[in-house]
């Protein structure tokens, strides 16, 4: 497991990759597993809410079960910008968006620690 400021492990923040909402708020994510193109299923991790996206499975597990995972940063959380409306709609409308733009395409599954079972049931 990563530690969920990267900062504090030795490396510095704002190296991860980010997309730029609509309303023009960066989000950073991580991805993992396989590459998509080839993955038989996509999974967004949504963390909660006294965690971040720094958690990922053995690669030899994702290799096997074919998986993709794609993790990020919530609203406020980790490196990404704080969202100041942010409501179970608007994590909602940034998880589409973020699958939009990383070309997740039409089928994915949504997974959620404690809280986020609210957000997976929108989705």
């Amino acid at each position: 497991m990563i530690g969920c400021d990267y900062a504090k492990n030795g490396g510095p923040l704002g190296i991860l990759p980010r997309v730029k909402s609509s309303d023009r708020r960066y989000s950073a994510y991580i991805e993992g597993g396989i590459a998509k193109e080839k993955a038989k299923h996509k999974i967004i991790i949504a963390h909660g809410f006294d965690s971040c996206k720094d958690l990922m499975l053995p690669i030899s597990q994702m290799q096997e079960l074919q998986i993709y995972v794609l993790q990020y940063d919530r609203d406020g959380y980790g490196e990404s910008e704080t969202h100041p409306k942010r409501s179970v709609k608007s994590e909602v409308f940034d998880v589409e968006e973020l699958a939009d733009k990383l070309q997740l395409r039409h089928r994915f599954y949504v997974v959620g620690f404690p809280w986020e079972h609210t957000l997976c049931g929108v989705v």
